[in-house]
């Protein structure tokens, strides 16, 4: 079986912001939950990587780079992340 290969988005300012996020909700919640989601969301499907990134390659966040679908440059991390 292949590992599966994760892309951080380019800025590394935007890694940084979404990093410390899930720096954040694992020490409150006690998972590196998606930071953009509520804590009434979390869930299996919600620990990051996501299960929406897993299976679509659509990072909500932006921290990975988009499988399938390159978002224009720029865009990533523009996500309102609730932390």
């Amino acid at each position: 079986m292949e590992k599966a290969k994760y892309i951080l988005a380019d800025d590394p300012a935007v890694v940084a912001r979404i990093r410390k996020g899930l720096e954040i909700k694992k020490q409150r919640f006690g998972a590196a939950y998606c930071p953009c989601v509520t804590p009434l969301a979390h869930s299996e499907d919600t620990i990051c990587p996501c299960k929406e990134y897993r299976d679509s390659g659509h990072c909500h966040c932006g921290l990975y780079k988009d499988a399938e679908h390159i978002r224009t440059p720029g865009t990533y991390g523009k996500t309102r992340c609730l932390w």
